[in-house]
């Protein structure tokens, strides 16, 4: 099991709507699934790479969320780097939604088609 989830009490985490919410990053997806956060299925290579947030909902992932330094945010290239970095976890772990961030912008995107959610 990971220090990460020995350190902090993830068998309540705090709640965003009716979705739990696991602010991690020290913690590999395979970490996940044998804590029972994560359905546990076999995720392949993306076992061994760590998510920075989930929402979940029984086991099964909403969305990923990446966060980045502003510093690293800056550029359009930047952006599609941080989505690209993390885009094909979130697929992988079923997710419906991929979320770029860096607190000061955020940019949504719809994991099953890799298309930027647009603002209305």
């Amino acid at each position: 099991m990971s220090e990460e989830l020995l350190q902090r009490d993830l068998k309540n985490p705090p709640k965003f709507g009716r979705w739990d919410f696991y602010n991690i990053g020290a913690t590999t997806v395979k970490a996940l699934k044998e804590y029972g956060i994560i359905r546990n299925v076999n995720y392949g290579n993306e076992e061994k790479k760590k998510v920075d947030a989930l929402l979940v909902q029984k086991k099964n992932v909403i969305a990923v969320i990446e966060y980045k330094k502003p510093s690293e945010f800056k550029t359009t290239e930047q952006k599609n780097k941080a989505i690209e970095q993390e885009l094909g976890v979130a697929r992988r772990l079923n997710a419906c939604i991929f979320i770029a961030t860096d607190t000061n912008e955020t940019i949504w995107i719809n994991v099953a088609t890799g298309n930027k959610i647009k603002d209305e």
